[in-house]
């Protein structure tokens, strides 16, 4: 799996941490984290355990062994004993700052890695010695290269790949917990020269850097130690986990682990609202919470429950983002860089769900069963440290609380400005299969992995969106750039948002939606938003778009319409567009004489959708002009093209309105 990436959108703010790291400032009260390192080292003593079972403890390791992923795992395994490492060469590592290619050396450093992985699972697995040397002359590979970080990562066109500096990102952070871990396990059957090298290279890569920038403020590239995004989660989860498997001495542990209890709930907490919206989306939800999840639950072994990240503010409505915003279960809102496959990790969900009482049961019965599972980026720090190797009576570690974990019909997500619209649930405890589901967003267009949405909306019928926001690119050396939104995935071209005069949404926290009306009953949900700021310049007196969700008997259709009301200023006349953004196939079926009514529909799979277009000014018809084109057709970047259906007036004002009603399936033709 490729490693997400997190834009750090808070431009001002990102530039004056920055000064502040250059003038070597700290980024913190060292006396509060020394203090607290002091509690927290007299826990670890009592609480002192591996994170994982030494190869010389044979029960865990054979009871993986005997497994079906284990004696696969094997079998791949083998595949390395006569193959050689595949090097990454300095030309395609610097790709990314020659043309914007970074899969090209992200491939073959991820494949690096999972042949480490491989042979060192096997070998605690098998324990006679099979695998050691494939596995030794790998992590001499490993320690020999220059970088361990991604291309991408690496400042000013190739710094640490030159020797110019050491830094630590996502990849760097990771990779060091998941070694560390590793040796702890295989001491006692690693050559002492290639133990020593590796240690040597974990603190040189990861740790001295860590503790460089927090203790003299000096500026690394190590600007996600106080960041808000997943980037502050994921690399403190790899730089704790690395400490605590091979710092000499606990109070040197302690120390990590105050850092980290310090700027994960003074700041990467502070990313989401205060209702626990990812604006990151649900993979990111999966990587960077994930990843405090796995943080929160070392901590709290470790230390026998002396650092009790549970507790810590926004974590139980985080947590609960993985289910609140499923449309249907399985189905999350593809907002921002979320991938259409996204899905919530029932894993994580079920050890959260545990720790903060949340009885989302179907969840925890899985995550107790506890199956074998090497899926997790295949990287260490979830599959074996969180879910199979310490077990022990799980339970809750906060006090209880009282409210329904989920509202059935919706996921309101004030504070964020999006709300999630869900058909009822038939005798059975599912969505009614008859009617659609849809998620509505205001929000802002500075948000974590932004992309220019203010009042985009999906819509959801049976198994397939038809009406879809289409996620992200592939990234390149341009996504994270200041020509972000050249690409049509990231602009509002691509979603189902307006365009007036022929011009795009701005980018930034001046676009951001005002929520003018909501209401939420069970027999209907309505949101009006605001959307003038997104388009300065324009002559727009008013543009408003109201959403209104119906919800019908169990076993009828529902309908869900979306209405844009705009006006020019007073004896002006402008061009107002409102389309539709869709994989689905659109077929027209009928188009009035006056062109201001269009009926067609939206079909994909076993799935369809009747929607009707319907253009009005003053109580009288208003003629709209309609046009298809490809998202992003040109752009290699975007693998998923969608087609953009879009309706056009050209008036002094008027209204827009769409209407979609779902088709049974003894309606649709086959």
């Amino acid at each position: 799996m490729r490693k997400p990436l997190c834009l750090p959108l808070f431009l001002l703010l990102a530039a004056v941490v920055r000064i502040a790291l250059w003038a070597g400032e700290p980024l913190c009260d060292l006396a509060v984290i020394d203090q607290r390192a002091g509690e927290i080292a007299a826990a670890l003593e009592r609480c002192d355990t591996p994170l994982i079972p030494p190869i010389t403890e044979r029960g865990s390791w054979e009871a993986l062994l005997v497994s079906e992923e284990g004696k696969q795992l094997i079998k791949d395994a083998e595949k390395y004993l006569d193959a050689p490492i595949i090097p990454c060469p300095e030309d395609v590592y610097k790709e990314v700052f020659v043309n914007g290619n970074r899969s090209g050396a992200e491939r073959l450093l991820d494949a690096r890695n999972r042949r480490l992985y491989t042979l060192a699972f096997a070998e605690l697995m098998e324990a006679n010695g099979r695998f050691l040397p494939a596995l030794e002359e790998t992590i001499r590979d490993l320690c020999a290269y220059p970088s361990w970080t991604y291309p991408a990562h690496d400042p000013e066109g190739g710094k640490i790949y030159d020797g110019a500096c050491v830094t630590a990102d996502l990849i760097a952070t990771e990779l060091g917990g998941d070694l560390a871990v590793l040796r702890q396990a295989l001491l006692p059957v690693l050559c002492e020269e290639t133990s020593e090298l590796l240690a040597s290279e974990i603190r040189r890569r990861v740790l001295e850097p860590y503790e460089t920038a927090v203790r003299q403020g000096i500026y690394g590239g190590m600007w996600w130690v106080n960041n808000l995004g997943n980037w502050n989660a994921v690399c403190h989860c790899g730089t704790v986990i690395a400490a605590l498997a091979l710092a000499e001495d606990t109070d040197k542990k302690a120390w990590f682990l105050a850092c980290a209890e310090y700027f994960t709930t003074n700041y990467f907490l502070r990313g989401f609202t205060p209702d626990g919206y990812c604006s990151e989306g649900v993979n990111y939800w999966n990587y960077g919470f994930g990843r405090f999840t796995c943080l929160a639950e070392i901590a709290y072994r470790q230390t026998g429950g002396e650092v009790n990240l549970y507790r810590a503010d926004r974590v139980r409505e985080t947590a609960l983002f993985g289910a609140r915003s499923m449309l249907k279960p399985g189905f999350p809102p593809t907002i921002g860089d979320c991938t259409l496959t996204a899905r919530p990790d029932r894993r994580i969900l079920g050890l959260l769900s545990i720790r903060l009482g949340l009885g989302l049961a179907q969840d925890e019965t899985p995550f107790r069963a506890r199956p074998v599972d090497f899926g997790i980026d295949f990287g260490i720090e979830a599959p074996l440290i969180v879910y199979y190797f310490q077990s022990g009576d799980l339970h809750s570690v906060v006090d209880s609380v009282a409210e329904d974990a989920n509202d059935p019909l919706r996921g309101d997500f004030a504070d964020a400005g999006v709300l999630i619209c869900r058909a009822p649930e038939d005798a059975s405890g599912e969505s009614d299969p008859c009617q659609l589901c849809a998620f509505f967003k205001g929000g802002n267009n500075n948000e974590f992995h932004n992309h220019n949405d203010l009042g985009v909306y999906g819509i959801l019928f049976g198994e397939n969106y038809l009406v879809v926001d289409p996620g992200g690119e592939i990234y390149s050396g341009r996504t994270f750039s200041e020509h972000r939104y050249d690409g049509e995935l990231l602009n509002s071209y691509g979603h189902s948002v307006p365009r007036v005069n022929d011009t795009l949404q701005i980018t930034g926290p001046n676009a951001r939606a005002e929520v003018l009306d909501k209401s939420l009953t069970p027999q209907a949900d309505t949101l009006t938003l605001d959307l003038v700021s997104a388009y300065p310049g324009q002559g727009l007196q008013t543009l408003n778009r109201t959403y209104l969700f119906t919800r019908a008997n169990i076993g009828s259709p529902n309908e869900v319409t979306v209405a844009d009301r705009f006006a020019f200023q007073p004896e002006k006349t402008g061009v107002f567009e409102s389309p539709l953004v869709t994989f689905a196939r659109w077929t027209t079926e009928a188009v009035s004489e006056d062109k201001s009514v269009y009926t067609g529909t939206l079909r994909k799979g076993d799935d369809t959708v009747e929607v009707t277009v319907r253009g009005t000014a003053g109580g009288r018809p208003l003629p709209l002009e309609m046009s298809r084109t490809t998202v992003a057709r040109d752009d290699p970047s975007a693998p998923n093209k969608p087609q953009r259906i879009a309706f056009t007036a050209q008036a002094a004002g008027g209204e827009i309105e769409f209407v979609f009603r779902p088709v049974p399936a003894e309606n649709t033709e086959k």
